[in-house]
């Protein structure tokens, strides 16, 4: 048995390299290997989103009521700490934190650790300063 090796962990391999120098690095696979069925193989192509729907995440992230209302406070304040935050809008800590770092995660806003605390402040990028003056035109 030293020498045997599995006829489906062969293919497996044959399958991954063909796939690799055919469909390169954009495409993965998921294969799953049943015993009664055999090999079962499913394509996904991983697509880039264009400009437009990476702007529309970040608007769709940043049009929640309280979004908006936390950054309007950030707005004023130019920086920011969770707990300060959820006292002002009377809300819990956990949900304003949550909604924190939906917003760092679309690059609207920045943190930074100061002891125990984490503060939040406005990022440096153009949608933000856009984001801003527009908020604060209309609020």
């Amino acid at each position: 048995m030293l020498g045997f090796l599995d006829p489906v962990v062969d293919f497996t391999w044959i399958f991954l390299y063909f796939v690799k120098i055919h469909y390169g690095v954009d495409n993965y696979f998921r294969i799953v290997y049943h015993s009664n069925v055999g090999l079962n193989v499913f394509m996904t192509t991983k697509t880039k989103k264009s400009k437009v729907e990476l702007l529309a995440q970040k608007l769709r992230v940043a049009g929640d009521s309280n979004r908006i209302k936390i950054l309007c406070f950030i707005f004023s304040d130019k920086k920011a700490c969770v707990s300060d935050i959820a006292k002002h809008l009377r809300m819990s800590i956990a949900i304003t934190s949550h909604h924190l770092q939906s917003l760092v995660k679309e690059g609207l806003l920045e943190k930074d650790r100061e002891g125990k605390n984490i503060c939040y402040f406005l990022a440096e990028s153009d949608i933000a300063h856009d984001l801003k003056k527009f908020i604060c035109r209309y609020k």
